[in-house]
């Protein structure tokens, strides 16, 4: 069997027995087609799927079958998109296509049942019940992936910004980011926003940056951290009412706009050529 799990940032894949024992494992780069492109995203799955076949000595035909967690996988219309790049880039076999969300529930429960959350290069929470209902809310990345690495970056540079015009408090986050992105002031970082210097940021990488500021006690980076965000439990509240229904649940949900597509969780013939 094949199982990959396709991330913002990695992507790790594994070829095991029937009975769970790994025997070879294959890493590459992002798999979120949103983020790198569909092109790049099929490569990365295709090196990660390859390099755990050849540690594995197996031969693509003699896998029976797959399952794939990938990130960007939200809308139906992404779950289309991203079967298509596994039908190119994974063994011919049967396979089951899901959120990654999913494998971290799936992986931190014994039945699948409860709430998880991924806070990575992007973010989202996914709900399912015993009776298979599910809820997600989140990956859409700057419409509101709060508590991800890309905004909590983005939140950061905004609180810098704030600093060096006086609408905020000073932060050594603006000293922090003038010397990582070789700026003379941080209101420079705006260039790299211009049609004729535009630079493409993947904010999610600095992060650590910010985690940083917070260790040395900058009260601006710990306001960005998801720990001082009241909002980012919102997320929560809003997958459990429609999932889990009772006096824990009660609250505003809308499970039919913000569902995993039925489709993918069902494995349909289009997911499973």
């Amino acid at each position: 069997m094949l199982g990959l799990d396709g991330g913002g940032t990695k992507t790790i894949a594994a070829v095991a027995t029937l009975d769970g024992r790994v025997l070879g494992v294959g890493r590459a780069l992002s798999a979120n087609f949103q983020g790198v492109g569909r092109r790049a995203a099929t490569l990365e799955i295709k090196n990660a799927v390859t390099e755990a076949l050849e540690k594995s000595k197996t031969r693509p035909e003699d896998v029976v079958a797959a399952g794939y967690g990938i990130a960007g996988a939200d809308r139906d219309k992404d779950f289309d998109i991203v079967a298509e790049m596994i039908v190119e880039a994974g063994p011919p076999c049967p396979f089951v296509l899901c959120n990654d969300t999913t494998l971290a529930l799936r992986a931190g429960t014994r039945d699948g049942v409860g709430v998880a959350t991924v806070a990575g290069t992007g973010a989202n929470t996914m709900g399912f019940n015993k009776e298979g209902a599910h809820v997600k809310v989140g990956g859409m990345d700057f419409c509101g992936d709060s508590g991800s690495s890309y905004m909590i970056v983005q939140e950061a540079l905004v609180a810098a910004m704030r600093a060096w015009d006086g609408r905020g408090p000073k932060t050594i986050l603006s000293d922090i980011f003038c010397e990582t992105f070789g700026l003379e002031e941080i209101a420079d970082i705006i260039e790299k926003t211009f049609f004729d210097s535009y630079e493409h940021l993947r904010l999610n990488k600095y992060a650590p940056l910010v985690f940083d500021a917070a260790r040395r006690g900058d009260r601006m980076a710990l306001n960005v951290l998801p720990p001082r965000r009241p909002r980012d439990g919102k997320r929560h509240a809003v997958v459990l009412a429609p999932a889990f229904p009772g006096p824990r649940g009660e609250g505003p949900g809308r499970p039919g706009r913000q569902r995993l597509p039925k489709s993918a969780a069902l494995g349909d013939d289009r997911r499973t050529p």
